[in-house]
């Protein structure tokens, strides 16, 4: 365990999160998640209007390091963020964008 910021207890995994935390980095964050919307939906091409983000468990599968923090920033339609299965929808299409890029 570990105290966060806001002085809560986290368990191991969150408290990883709050150990590589930039605060600087918030703003640009918020930034690139308001981009998204107006962009093709990741599923769908329709304008997004739900700006989300993805952080894998493994980021190594993912293409990243395995002591990082790698987030896939995306928008989705309101019909597609409705879907039932809308999670498996975007990793599918996250990891096949990934493996068409070779990584």
């Amino acid at each position: 365990m570990k105290i966060t910021p806001s002085g809560r207890r986290t368990p191991r995994k969150a408290a990883q999160f709050w150990g590589q935390f930039d605060p600087a980095g918030v703003p640009r964050m918020i930034a690139r998640l308001k981009a998204t919307i107006g962009v093709p939906c990741l599923l769908c091409d329709a304008p997004s209007t739900q700006p989300a983000c993805f952080q894998p468990n493994r980021p190594e599968a993912w293409g990243g390091r395995p002591d990082t923090i790698r987030l896939f920033i995306y928008g989705l339609c309101v019909a597609c963020s409705r879907l039932p299965d809308v999670t498996m929808c975007v990793e599918a299409r996250l990891m096949a964008g990934l493996i068409g890029q070779g990584h």
